[in-house]
């Protein structure tokens, strides 16, 4: 079931960092509430719109796949609010947890829809459909996925319901393109990047990081004008380590950390990622390389590399370095 000629995907974005709690972390409960209700309506959104496709190929390949994405933004707010560092071993664990915890629930609801209303139609295929070319396809894709969310004997248990059973309303349930406009509107995060700034969109200092200097009582008006100025904190006098660590921007992000970030973010995903590595404007040709090959080496396939000061009109103002 690859690419194909008139294929396409209906998107809807979950912001991720809704769901944090002060006191108990990630609210899985009130997350999976949500993921299952987005599924239904990406589902609900896609059955419209096939009717409405202005060529039939693009209405065949859709009831054959009936693909839908649900994606996130706001990953960077939900580790400020946990206060993990982007770079950090443990925000790559928990980006994973929670990606794999959508792609599970998504699938169950998902594999619960198609009870009331059929599956994709590729399920009927003779060959031509992975869950049929390979019966083993979700064991093998997620089967050995460790996370703290979702065990591998729950994703086998999946997997053997859907092949008992042909049930599945979709033929993928999550993707992860950029957010950049979604995110705007919401005032979020984009998708997966760590934050570019902590000058927010309309000219303020990041809530977070505000709230955080408020309450150790290291807010004044000197430091208000640097932070605008800088739209960082991690060469500031008079900020603790431990406040610089967390609130790094894109640019203080080695590359490596970006695409190991990436990295396993892609294992818990049905379709790739989109990822930017932001690097300086004074970063070289051989830089570019590497980061292409290091991506490579990680078997990623969405990555793209911004270099600051390269367009005349950037999408997103970065701190400065």
């Amino acid at each position: 079931m690859g690419l194909v000629a008139g294929e396409s995907c209906q998107f809807g974005y979950i912001n991720v960092g809704k769901f944090v709690d002060p006191l108990s972390g990630i609210n899985y409960s009130q997350l999976e509430k949500l993921i299952r209700l987005m599924t239904r309506v990406l589902d609900n959104a896609l059955e419209f719109s096939i009717e409405h496709y202005a060529h039939p190929l693009n209405q065949q390949v859709m009831r054959a796949k009936r693909k839908i994405g649900v994606g996130i933004c706001g990953l960077a707010d939900m580790l400020l609010q946990l206060r993990l560092p982007y770079s950090d071993l443990r925000s790559r664990r928990v980006a994973k947890d929670v990606i794999a915890f959508i792609n599970y629930v998504s699938k169950l609801e998902s594999h619960e829809l198609a009870k009331q209303r059929g599956s994709f139609g590729a399920m009927g295929f003779v060959s031509g459909c992975r869950y049929n070319d390979n019966p083993g396809f979700l064991e093998e894709k997620y089967g050995s996925l460790e996370t703290r969310t979702v065990t591998p004997i729950m994703w086998r248990d999946l997997a053997s319901k859907i092949r008992d059973t042909r049930l599945l309303r979709n033929a993928s349930t999550v993707a992860l393109p950029p957010t950049g406009r979604s995110g705007l509107v919401i005032d979020a995060s984009t998708g997966i990047e760590p934050i570019f700034s902590l000058v927010g969109y309309g000219g303020e200092i990041n809530p977070y990081l505000k709230r955080e200097l408020d309450k150790r009582r290291l807010l004044n008006e000197a430091l208000c004008r640097q932070i605008f100025g800088l739209g960082r904190v991690g060469s500031m006098g008079g900020v603790p380590h431990d406040i610089k660590a967390v609130y790094q921007t894109a640019l203080e992000i080695e590359p490596q950390e970006h695409l190991l970030m990436a990295g396993e973010i892609e294992k818990a995903v049905d379709e790739s990622i989109a990822k930017t590595v932001n690097i300086p404007g004074a970063s070289t040709t051989d830089d570019v390389v590497k980061i292409y090959l290091q991506a490579y080496k990680l078997r990623l396939k969405g990555i793209t590399i911004f270099r600051t000061g390269s367009r005349k009109i950037q999408p997103r103002k970065l701190a400065n370095l």
